[in-house]
């Protein structure tokens, strides 16, 4: 199945590997928590929310929001780098998210500016299977006789 850890790791390394070779390069990604303090420019991947549903007795869907946040260089003259960091990460995740095996689409991207700092969010469904019960640790339900007599 897959984590919300395993989300967050993921979506972490799309952003690093979408930064390599590029002039965006030299941005941190932040692994601790801004009231710290951190360094500008930097980036910070947050699993806002999440939710797990049992769809059936085999699959659950687990739908987690995902909010990457950056933080400008200057704080008092962002707008020009908000918005090329704004096209840098939209194109990165237009494109869907691929891990253990599979493919999450990723449909609609939300950003605001709030404060100086770009948010970037969008939500992940992924529908997993559970693990199979074993069935030689499993209990067999006993033959089940039925005498029906008469009526509709």
């Amino acid at each position: 199945m897959i984590t919300i850890s395993a989300i967050h790791k993921q979506i972490v390394i799309m952003v690093r590997n979408a930064l390599k070779g590029t002039e965006y390069e030299s941005i941190k990604i932040m692994s601790s928590d801004t009231s710290e303090g951190f360094d500008r420019p930097s980036i910070k991947v947050n699993i806002e929310s999440s939710d797990l549903a049992k769809i059936n007795a085999n699959y659950v869907q687990r739908i987690a929001t995902v909010s990457v946040y950056f933080f400008a260089t200057d704080i008092k003259n962002y707008k020009i780098e908000n918005l090329k960091i704004q096209d840098f990460l939209e194109n990165i995740f237009i494109q869907g998210v691929r891990f253990e095996g599979c493919y999450i689409p990723i449909n609609e991207i939300e950003v605001e500016t709030i404060d100086s700092v770009l948010e970037t969010s969008f939500m992940l469904d992924v529908t997993n299977q559970l693990d199979k019960l074993d069935e030689l640790n499993a209990e067999y339900m006993e033959d089940l006789n039925i005498n029906y007599e008469g009526g509709c």
